[in-house]
């Protein structure tokens, strides 16, 4: 009996402790699709940091820090900020998970247009028109560089500059 009022009692703790807010809601708090926009082009920033298939000498030379940095320059928005915008949201599960459904939704569809840009390069190779391998390879890293340069368009500025 003892026993049964102790995880009586434990679970109406837990369970009241549930209702009360975990972590307050920062000043400035970064607006959700901001925050979406955000943690879908740190994901990207750090795949590409620690991608070095790349050729560009500037992204080679660059941190997965610096690239975090670049994304936070991008939006204006200090790394205090962004760390407890980010710690209030993961703070509310339902909202996180829904959040981070967004942000994988977006990058399936940025790789999904990836690999159809891919196919349509092999289908390039392919035809009639073959390209040598150096033009084709010039091609492919103007793609990545293009994509990186549209990524970082503000934020990458700020860390060659400094």
């Amino acid at each position: 009996m003892k026993k049964n009022i102790i995880i009586l009692t434990t679970l109406i703790l837990f369970f009241a402790a549930c209702k009360k807010e975990v972590y307050e809601k920062p000043k400035n708090l970064i607006k959700q699709k901001t925050m979406i926009n955000m943690l879908v082009d740190i994901h990207l920033a750090d795949a590409i940091s620690l991608n070095q298939n790349y050729r560009d000498a500037t992204a080679k030379r660059l941190t997965s820090t610096d690239f975090y940095y670049s994304v936070l320059h991008k939006y204006n928005v200090p790394d205090s900020l962004f760390e407890r915008s980010y710690i209030y949201y993961a703070s509310k599960p339902k909202v996180f998970e829904k959040m981070y459904r967004e942000v994988t939704n977006h990058l399936t569809e940025m790789e999904y247009e990836q690999k159809n840009r891919q196919e349509e390069l092999a289908k390039i190779e392919d035809s009639e028109l073959l390209l040598p391998d150096e033009i084709l390879d010039d091609y492919i890293n103007n793609v990545i560089i293009n994509n990186l340069q549209m990524l970082f368009r503000e934020g990458s500025m700020f860390l060659i500059n400094h």
